[in-house]
């Protein structure tokens, strides 16, 4: 018997799903957003960002943030780091799923009044 399909590598997605693992899809219906500001003098480093994922991690919603037109997934304390936000830099937060409303303003509360308050 003779199998005609290309093996598929172990740890790689086929063909058929490529692209679509890592890729912010879960906004495909309406959420809700909202702008806010970093105001810390070192902006989104290592403590911050685990503060926010942290609290973005309570709740089931997909939450992601968004900057300079970079959007990474909120849960992911590298990504946020990553995307170099710095003080009083603006930043979109998205949230979409049953819990949103309440993950937002848990978000937006971590940051505009303990990261934002924290003077090191």
């Amino acid at each position: 018997m003779t199998n005609n399909s290309k093996p598929k590598a172990i740890g790689r997605r086929s063909e058929e799903g490529r692209g679509t693992k890592n890729r912010l899809s879960i906004f495909s219906r309406d959420m809700i957003t909202r702008e806010t500001i970093v105001r810390n003098k070192y902006g989104l480093h290592a403590r911050p960002s685990a503060k926010v994922v942290g609290v973005a991690c309570r709740f089931n919603s997909d939450i992601s943030v968004e900057y300079n037109r970079n959007r990474v997934d909120g849960k992911s304390i590298m990504a946020l780091e990553l995307l170099g936000v710095t003080k009083d830099c603006h930043i979109n937060i998205y949230a979409q799923g049953e819990d949103e409303q309440k993950a937002m303003e848990a978000i937006i509360d971590i940051i505009e009044n303990v990261i934002n308050k924290v003077e090191d």
